[in-house]
């Protein structure tokens, strides 16, 4: 236990000095300036706040990746139209009534709990975690990479979370929830006059989770540090009342989702091939080990691993 959280401390360091050192290279590079090079990155929630969320939104990537097989066992091609429906299709409904009261209940507690520092961490986090600062870590990222490679791994983080902002907006639409601090305005007292808001899902943490997707294939080596940020984002607006966890779940969902669309794969390996050999009658059957969600693990047929969705020009 005191080796994991001195693993999530590292991170943690680490996270601050790569946010500090690729917002330079990004400020430099950019076309427009980069806001967090002015609003440096102030100390976030602890591995102990966070660590319960992460892991429920870890456990949305093995039911992305299944939805993403059958999405890809009829879509060889790119079709964001037909995607969108088909991720707003696989979203759970938002809890009843009485699943929702205890999720208030959940929120005011939080709320109850905020500190100076973290609401300062929560507000730099609902300014710049949904956008900015994914897009400085692809820049960072981009320095690893040829310019070509770089250059397209930049305009893939900018086409795909124009997507996930476009199916997000047609998923509040349609289930229609209003946040945490309208059912009780006494959550937030900044928002005062603010009648309507929809919740579900969240917008940053599918920003953040279609992000984290996308950089962790691109980079393996960092996916610990980009889920560390993601699960940062998602918790802020727990924290700030923004959303209840099933709207953060439900995003993290449909970020995965995305970012296997837009990668063309999943987490999981390939499916092997059936076998033609005759199994011994004496033999007993190994089960498939299950997920933390207790779910099989999504495989993906080797023809669908081979060939994903073909890119847009």
């Amino acid at each position: 236990m005191a080796q994991a959280r001195t693993v999530k401390i590292g991170i943690a360091a680490a996270v601050v000095v790569l946010v500090a050192v690729a917002a330079g290279t990004y400020f430099s590079t950019a076309d427009k300036p980069n806001p967090i090079k002015s609003h440096p990155m102030p100390a976030l929630f602890t591995a102990a706040q966070t660590a319960p969320l992460q892991q429920a939104l870890a456990a949305q990537r093995p039911l992305a990746d299944q939805a993403y097989v059958q999405w890809a066992a009829t879509h060889p091609g790119r079709d964001d139209a037909a995607f969108t429906a088909f991720a707003i299709a696989h979203l759970s409904l938002p809890p009843d009534p009485q699943q929702q009261a205890g999720e208030l209940a959940e929120v005011r507690r939080l709320a109850a709990q905020r500190t100076p520092a973290g609401i300062t961490a929560a507000t730099w986090l609902e300014q710049y975690g949904k956008k900015n600062v994914w897009t400085l870590y692809a820049h960072d990222l981009a320095d690893l990479q040829s310019a070509d490679q770089g250059a397209a791994q930049i305009a893939r983080l900018k086409t795909s979370l124009a997507l996930a902002k476009s199916i997000t907006a047609a998923a509040q639409a349609r289930f229609n929830r209003q946040a945490p601090f309208i059912a009780d305005p006494s959550l937030r007292s900044d928002k005062a006059g603010i009648t309507a808001k929809l919740s579900y899902p969240s917008a940053h943490t599918a920003d953040a989770f279609t992000a984290l997707t996308l950089l962790a294939r691109a980079y393996p080596p960092r996916t610990e540090e980009y889920a560390y940020m993601a699960a940062q984002v998602a918790y802020s607006r727990l924290y700030m009342a923004g959303h209840y966890r099933s709207d953060l779940l439900a995003g993290a969902f449909l970020g995965d989702l995305i970012g296997d669309y837009e990668t063309g794969t999943t987490s999981a390996a390939a499916c092997p091939p059936a076998s033609t050999a005759p199994i011994p009658a004496t033999s007993a059957v190994t089960p498939t080990p299950l997920t933390s969600t207790g779910q099989r693990p999504a495989c993906v047929p080797p023809q669908l691993a081979a060939a994903g969705p073909t890119p847009s020009a």
